[in-house]
C-alpha cells in the first residue's frame, strides 16, 4: 500500500504523532525508568530478553521508528544512506537497554 506523500507529512505533522515523537526516549513512568521504545522493544520480542538480540537490530527497529514518527523527514523511506547514520547513532544508545 503506498499513502500520497502529502497524506504523510499530514499525518507526521499531528499532534498526537509529534507528541510520540517528541516522548519516545522519555520515560513512561518515573518509578522504573522504562521508555517508550523499551516498551516497544518488548512488544517486538516478547519472549527474549532484549540483552539476547544483537545490538545492530535493536538499532534498526529504534532507527525506523525514528524515520516512522520524525515530523521533520516528510516521507517515509528506510534506505541505507537514511539507516547507515541511524545505526552508528543508536548502537552505542542500545547499550542502556542491556543495563535494564
Amino acid at each position: 500500500m503506498k499513502n500520497d506523500p502529502s497524506e504523510i507529512a499530514r499525518w507526521k505533522k499531528d499532534s498526537a504523532v509529534r507528541s510520540c515523537y517528541r516522548n519516545i526516549f522519555k520515560p513512561i513512568n518515573e518509578e522504573d525508568g522504562i521508555t517508550y521504545i523499551y516498551r516497544i522493544l518488548q512488544k517486538l520480542w516478547p519472549r527474549d530478553n532484549l540483552k539476547n538480540i544483537p545490538r545492530v537490530w535493536i538499532s534498526f527497529v529504534i532507527g525506523t521508528v525514528e524515520v516512522l514518527l520524525n515530523p521533520y523527514i516528510p516521507n517515509i523511506k528506510v534506505s541505507e544512506q537514511i539507516m547507515k547514520p541511524k545505526l552508528r547513532k543508536y548502537e552505542d544508545f542500545v547499550v542502556s537497554f542491556y543495563e535494564i
